[in-house]
C-alpha cells in the first residue's frame, strides 16, 4: 500500500481479502497491520462458508472457488472462511470479535433459496 508506516487509526475490508486465494490472504493483512498505527482497529468481512454461492461453482482447494453463477457469475475467485480459520488468519492482531452474519433470501421462489454468510472480524494492532 502506498502508506507510510503506521498511518491509519481504523481499516475497513468490506469483502477485499474474500476476493484473494488463501495463501495470498496473509500477505495482505501483514501489509494492512504495518500501515495501522498501534491500537488501530481493522473490521473484516469474508465470505463465511455457511454462503451457498460456492456449492455450485468449481472448487480449486483450501475453500478457493471460482466458476460461480448467478450474482456472483464473474466474481473471479473468492475464498469462503469459518470461524476457526478466521481466529487463524488473523492470528498476527488481537481479535476482538469474530460474528457469522446470515441472511437468507427466499424470493424468487424456495427451490432459489440462497444463503450469504460473511465472517465479520472487529480486531485490532
Amino acid at each position: 500500500l502506498p502508506y507510510e508506516d503506521e498511518f491509519f487509526d481504523c481499516t475497513i475490508d468490506r469483502g477485499s481479502l474474500t476476493c484473494n486465494r488463501k495463501v495470498d490472504i496473509p500477505p495482505l493483512l501483514t501489509e494492512l497491520r504495518r500501515v495501522m498505527k498501534p491500537g488501530g482497529k481493522l473490521f473484516s468481512m469474508i465470505l463465511n462458508e455457511a454462503c451457498s454461492a460456492w456449492k455450485d461453482a468449481t472448487a480449486l482447494g483450501d475453500n478457493d472457488y471460482e466458476n460461480f453463477s448467478g450474482r456472483l457469475k464473474d466474481a473471479g475467485i473468492l475464498h469462503f472462511t469459518n470461524g476457526e480459520e478466521a481466529a487463524e488468519l488473523f492470528s498476527d492482531f488481537q481479535i476482538e470479535d469474530i460474528e457469522i452474519l446470515l441472511r437468507k433470501s427466499e424470493y424468487p421462489p424456495a427451490e432459489n433459496t440462497s444463503v450469504t454468510a460473511w465472517s465479520l472480524i472487529t480486531c485490532h494492532k
